[in-house]
């Protein structure tokens, strides 16, 4: 084959070389998120904005009411990049428990995020409360952890964690971190926090809360994705968000190209005539 003959170069992929570069530049995406643009979403955008304005050391109650660990699985990465923001803010978090696998979860949370590498240390900074069944009631029990629990979800007595000698209840934290699979839930938190104790609160879906939104709840983790970027920590959500990109750009360039390629080939071509002979 001539040079001129492989110009264009799509002419010499075949199937098979199409394949490999696909498949590099989707490792190469695993490895090095490029953190392609995401459209703005304005409910995620308003939860990193009221996270980012938190005065530093700020206590934080973070609810989660999680009865099935898959609904915690899907969430792991959205959950690790707002962790992780909370850390930069230096809050100190009260983690609640209000579902049987909830404790399990802020566990693995702390340990994906490998928290104590940002200098955090547990009783100090952060606490893992055991699971309290009663769904509103237990909520409501935030006001006096002293009162509700003997002891911590490690088993430390609460009198030997610095953390709630400062933070006695829900009353004395700045921002209140929602999250259930269960739709009545947050709205338990909205009742027994929000409208009772006047804590701003972030979490849930935009859906559920939209009906108390700007009053009581000031923002929605709607885009994992765009959290991730928001935060610069790239991980899951995003390399799943940029491989979509990266796929599809992929696939409009080479439908575009083939069609350029279709177009030209039905151009009828001028009959090459033969060379004349030199007398």
């Amino acid at each position: 084959m001539s040079e001129a003959e492989k110009w264009p170069v799509w002419k010499t992929l075949t199937r098979r070389k199409w394949v490999a570069v696909i498949l590099i530049v989707a490792i190469l995406i695993m490895f090095f998120p490029p953190g392609l643009p995401i459209p703005t979403d304005p409910i995620t955008v308003d939860y990193y904005n009221y996270v980012e304005k938190l005065p530093k050391g700020s206590p934080v109650f973070w609810g989660y009411y999680l009865d099935y660990i898959a609904s915690y699985t899907g969430a792991r990465d959205a959950n690790r990049a707002r962790l992780y923001h909370l850390l930069l803010r230096e809050a100190k978090i009260v983690m609640l428990a209000y579902g049987p696998v909830a404790p399990a979860a802020f566990e693995d949370m702390v340990k994906y995020i490998d928290i104590e590498s940002y200098g955090y240390q547990y009783g100090r900074d952060y606490v893992i409360m055991p699971f309290l069944a009663g769904e509103e009631a237990a909520i409501a029990s935030a006001v006096d952890l002293f009162a509700t629990y003997t002891s911590d979800n490690r088993g430390n007595p609460l009198s030997s964690l610095p953390l709630l000698n400062t933070v006695k209840g829900i009353q004395d934290a700045k921002l209140g971190v929602m999250e259930s699979n269960v739709v009545t839930v947050p709205h338990m938190m909205v009742r027994q926090w929000g409208v009772k104790y006047g804590v701003p609160l972030v979490g849930s879906s935009y859906a559920e809360m939209s009906i108390y939104y700007q009053r009581y709840v000031f923002g929605c983790p709607g885009n994992a994705a765009l959290y991730e970027l928001l935060v610069d920590m790239p991980g899951r959500e995003l390399i799943k968000a940029d491989m979509t990109n990266i796929s599809g750009g992929i696939a409009i360039a080479m439908i575009f190209i083939g069609l350029i390629h279709s177009i030209r080939n039905k151009v009828p071509q001028k009959p090459k005539l033969p060379a004349r002979r030199s007398e």
